[in-house]
């Protein structure tokens, strides 16, 4: 089982303490004083598994139950603050059509590849389409004695903002302070903190403690070149491109919406480093998602590791309704290229068929849904397994999004206009008092100017 989990954590607490109240079950000593540190925590730092469509849902389910049966008042409302604060967060990312496509700290291409209904977005703010049955959030919401009004006001059709959560690695203790070592280290791996430097002490006598070793939820790690054969032995040999990234405890996430165009970003967030179930940007326009993803796609966008989105991951740059996308990944991951253990292509979901429609200019790729429009600047116009995608530069490659909308540009006409007069430059220049090489790249489009120095 994995216990250690934001998501699981609490359904784990929640049923052990509701259990314990409703029938008088025993349970561990720490479980009270864990369970009121996890709402603590969520209240003033925020959710690590940041706008996981996958995962807040099991989240919030965890937290309504205790809003609504907890007869403790205050875990009671700390778990009713904590279930709005969700609720809200999500409600940001949510365009008028209901569609949920944000960046993230943890999600699966699933959640993007195809328009799922929210019953969150309907039961409380009345946007999107209304469920025929329902699902895990909505039979939730729909038994839940909590009160909705200010959560449903909360939502705006127009959004630009920068969502900041979180604290970095090193606070860890400080912050899990009066926790047992074990719920600290559990905290920690909660966040994404497993082989972090600041946290791998804590990892490895976890991991020793309880012999966990051979446990699948590690397989990602044993992915990583010169992964130590005993984990307590060496632990430090892990490289930070691989262990670093892990890390879902603190992001800054830009945000642009207006009505049905949306455009998410998680800005400069481990470039270049390994990336685990992160999403860095995605774009939406109407009901359709697109976004960028390094490494092997198979045919049906099937990722070649479901623990790792990303091989490498990109530098994102949002400004506005503009986001400017630079990969060049880390050298470990470009020597592991050379050496055939990786591989730094970038493929682009873009379901043509989907779309109203579709048409290209140069190395822009350009949709429409509705009034939603979303411009997607390719690498290169390669296609393998029936999506876009570039190989090339070992993984050195500029790529750029753009979002717009019949308020803000007009007709398809006018947006496909302003896409036509953009421009883009990149080089790869020797720096001699640094004694390397830099990839500078640069973006100017619809009025924005942005570039970067990798």
């Amino acid at each position: 089982y994995c216990y250690w989990s934001e998501n699981h954590m609490v359904l784990w607490m929640s049923s052990a303490y509701l259990l314990k109240q409703l029938e008088g079950w025993s349970m561990d000593a720490n479980l009270e004083k864990r369970l009121r540190h996890y709402l603590d925590v969520k209240l003033r730092y925020g959710f690590y598994e940041f706008f996981s469509s996958t995962y807040l849902r099991y989240t919030l389910g965890a937290l309504l139950n205790l809003a609504d049966f907890a007869q403790d008042g205050d875990i009671k409302s700390k778990a009713t603050q904590a279930a709005k604060k969700l609720m809200r967060e999500w409600l940001l990312v949510t365009n008028d059509k209901g569609a949920f496509y944000p960046a993230a700290g943890r999600n699966y291409s699933s959640q993007y590849t195809s328009f799922q209904k929210r019953s969150i977005a309907w039961i409380a703010a009345g946007i999107g389409p209304m469920q025929t049955g329902t699902d895990y959030v909505g039979a939730f919401l729909a038994t839940s004695a909590i009160d909705l009004r200010d959560v449903g006001a909360s939502w705006r059709s127009s959004v630009n903002t920068t969502f900041t959560f979180g604290h970095p690695q090193s606070q860890h203790k400080t912050i899990h302070a009066d926790q047992s070592r074990v719920d600290r280290t559990v905290f920690q791996w909660s966040s994404g903190g497993y082989f972090h430097p600041d946290v791998a002490g804590d990892t490895t006598y976890l991991v020793d403690l309880y012999d966990l070793e051979a446990n699948h939820h590690f397989d990602m790690f044993r992915e990583i070149p010169d992964l130590p054969d005993s984990w307590s032995k060496g632990i430090s040999k892990i490289g930070a491109t691989f262990s670093r990234s892990s890390s879902i405890s603190t992001a800054n996430i830009k945000i642009y919406k207006n009505r049905g165009t949306v455009l998410t970003s998680i800005q400069d967030y481990f470039a270049g480093y390994r990336g685990y179930q992160q999403w860095p940007w995605a774009a939406t326009a109407d009901d359709i998602a697109v976004w960028t993803q390094s490494g092997k796609v198979g045919p049906g966008w099937k990722p070649g590791s479901s623990t790792s989105a990303n091989s490498h991951l990109p530098r994102v740059q949002q400004s506005g309704n503009v986001a400017m996308i630079t990969y060049f990944p880390n050298l470990e991951i470009r020597s592991a290229q050379w050496l055939d253990q990786y591989d730094t292509e970038v493929s682009l979901y873009w379901p043509t068929e989907r779309f109203d429609e579709s048409i290209e200019r140069g190395k822009w790729i350009i949709g429409r849904k509705g009034d939603s429009y979303v411009a997607v600047l390719r690498y290169r116009n390669d296609k393998k397994n029936g999506f876009w995608y570039s190989s090339e530069n070992r993984g050195r490659q500029l790529w750029a999004a753009v979002v717009g909308n019949k308020a803000t540009h007009g007709s398809f006409g006018g947006f496909v206009s302003v896409i036509e007069a953009a421009t883009t430059s990149e080089s790869f220049d020797w720096d001699f008092t640094k004694f390397r090489r830099y990839y500078r790249t640069s973006l100017n489009v619809d009025g924005k100017s942005i570039s970067s120095k990798m």
